[in-house]
Parts: structure tokens; C-alpha cells; sequence
């Protein structure tokens, strides 16, 4: 797989054009961004000033790989951009369902919508095997 970061590293911060470098192989580059389009436009969807590039390439998903990069890379202006990972809050019980009924996390959130306190607790009776709990 490809690596993500010096890609977005180029476009946002270094503007440095990763099918001129001496050492790279521009087919291999091309091919490594391509694979990678639909991830770096929704990377650059993420920020105010970079929504609408994004939005311009999610349009034109039949280019090749080098004009949507370059299209980013002298489109974008210079600037360094952090966004805060995704993260997907668990249910507090979700573990404990899986580890019950053997379910994946999807069935699992599925069938704490139905279960109701008392069978939850009822299934952690269950599960409970005992001895001292480590601090």
C-alpha cells in the first residue's frame, strides 16, 4: 500500500512535485497516487480553503493520477493543515455483546438497541469469571 503522508506532505506544505524527483519513478508514482485519489480528496475536504478542489476532482474521478495531483499541487496554496482524526465512540456494553452472542461490532450495536438494562446485566453475570482484578 502506499504511503499517504508524503503525498499530502507535498500538496499542503512542501509543494514539492513528486514526479520530478530525481529517485521516483513517474509511472510508479502515478499509480501509487491513484490508488490513493479517493483518500487525499477527502483528506483536502476537511478544510475551508481546500473544499472546493476536492469537490472539482470528486467530479473528474476518470483523470489519471498526475493531472489530479498537479491540479492540487499548484492549486492549493502553501500551508501547513492538521484535521483531528475520526474517531467512533463505543458504546459503553459493546464488548461484552460481542463477546457474548460472538457478534461483530455492526451486530453487536445492532442488539444493544434491543437489549434492555437487565438482560445486559444478566449477560454480564454470565461473563463474569471471577478472582482478583488487577489494578
Amino acid at each position: 500500500m502506499p504511503d499517504l503522508i508524503p503525498i499530502l506532505n507535498s500538496i499542503h506544505r512542501f509543494k514539492n512535485n513528486l514526479f520530478d524527483e530525481p529517485d521516483s519513478d513517474p509511472q510508479i508514482v502515478e499509480k501509487e497516487y491513484k490508488q490513493l485519489a479517493y483518500i487525499v480528496n477527502r483528506c483536502l475536504s476537511y478544510f475551508p480553503d481546500t473544499i472546493f478542489y476536492s469537490q472539482e476532482m470528486n467530479m473528474r474521478t476518470l483523470l489519471d493520477g498526475k493531472p489530479q495531483y498537479l491540479f492540487y499541487l499548484y492549486g492549493i496554496s502553501k500551508k501547513p493543515r492538521f484535521a483531528k482524526g475520526m474517531k467512533v465512540e463505543k458504546p459503553e456494553n459493546l464488548e461484552i455483546i460481542k463477546e457474548y452472542y460472538g457478534y461483530n461490532t455492526k451486530k453487536a450495536c445492532k442488539a444493544l438497541e434491543v437489549l434492555s438494562p437487565e438482560n445486559i446485566e444478566y449477560i454480564k453475570a454470565r461473563l463474569y469469571q471471577g478472582g482478583i482484578k488487577k489494578k
